[in-house]
């Protein structure tokens, strides 16, 4: 049965008159009545009776709209719900966050996306990055904000902005006297550091920096959450090198300075699974760069 011939019914028992029918319906009045015949054969009994001056419902007629109404309602509420899935407008779509992505970048992409899909649901979590890769793999977060470069070849991923690192300190350290700091001037300094199996790019990037320098990367390794890293650095356990975006964590008793000729940056990338085709994970990736273009503050706000 045809839900064409269901509405077509719909009409004609609203206005009782095959013309005025068919010109609302856009068909020719023969095609109508080839529609109506054929869905009295369907069901088996006849819907209407019709004379050369009346079209009147029978009661199996009357029985049969209640129900048609219901069929095509039902039919139109199936298929707008299948044009906002595939549009992306309606669902859930789990986002994983590095915490340098958290204070900012979240914020921004979150808040598009509920302009242009007010019904779809964005929960956000935050992982590391290296914990996102196994969630994306495993399907447990359709889509990620973390550190580059990816390990797993079934990800793929794009840069979406690039910060400078800077260097947070306790406000009574002699470094906090100077505007800029050097890598050089950190020798001797016990940094606080994250833990290379949870960050070994981070951590590499700062062990290549102080090589670099020529001065030994000292200190102790411990959890990166950015409010941790942060109270141990207030509490004076150490100094800690940190993305430019942790500014916005104001820490009583912190100062935060520019590394001079800083060769310390961080990319955060957008990540999700190859092949992935999902309207939502689409609009999340679109809203992304629409705040990369729009909003220019994402990569100059981040300069110490």
């Amino acid at each position: 049965m045809q839900t064409r011939s269901l509405r077509s019914f719909l009409m004609l028992a609203e206005v009782l008159h095959f013309a005025r029918a068919a010109e609302r319906l856009g068909i020719a009045q023969a095609t109508l009545s080839q529609q109506i015949a054929a869905l009295e054969a369907e069901v088996g009994v006849q819907l209407l009776s019709r004379d050369n001056r009346n079209v009147r419902l029978t009661p199996a007629g009357e029985t049969f709209l209640d129900e048609a109404r219901g069929i095509v309602a039902q039919v139109d509420a199936a298929t707008a719900k299948a044009r906002q899935v595939a549009r992306g407008d309606v669902g859930v779509l789990n986002v994983g966050a590095a915490s340098a992505a958290l204070l900012e970048l979240v914020p921004l992409v979150v808040e598009r996306l509920a302009q242009s899909h007010p019904a779809l649901e964005v929960r956000v979590a935050e992982h590391s990055s290296m914990v996102q890769e196994s969630m994306l793999i495993a399907g447990e977060i359709d889509v990620g904000l973390l550190h580059p470069p990816l390990v797993a070849a079934q990800l793929r991923s794009e840069i979406i902005l690039t910060e400078p690192m800077v260097l947070a300190l306790w406000e009574a350290h002699p470094l906090a006297t100077k505007q800029t700091v050097a890598i050089r001037d950190l020798a001797g300094a016990r940094m606080l550091l994250p833990e290379r199996q949870a960050g070994p790019f981070l951590f590499d990037r700062l062990a290549e920096a102080f090589r670099t320098a020529g001065i030994a990367l000292e200190g102790e390794c411990g959890p990166c959450a950015p409010q941790t890293v942060l109270s141990l650095v207030a509490a004076k356990r150490g100094l800690a090198i940190v993305p430019g975006t942790l500014r916005h964590l104001t820490r009583p008793g912190v100062v935060y300075r520019r590394i001079e000729q800083n060769p310390l940056t961080l990319d955060i990338a957008v990540a999700w699974r190859d092949g992935e085709q999902r309207a939502t994970v689409v609009n999340f990736r679109r809203a992304l760069l629409d705040c990369r273009a729009s909003r220019h503050l994402l990569t100059s706000a981040l300069q110490p």
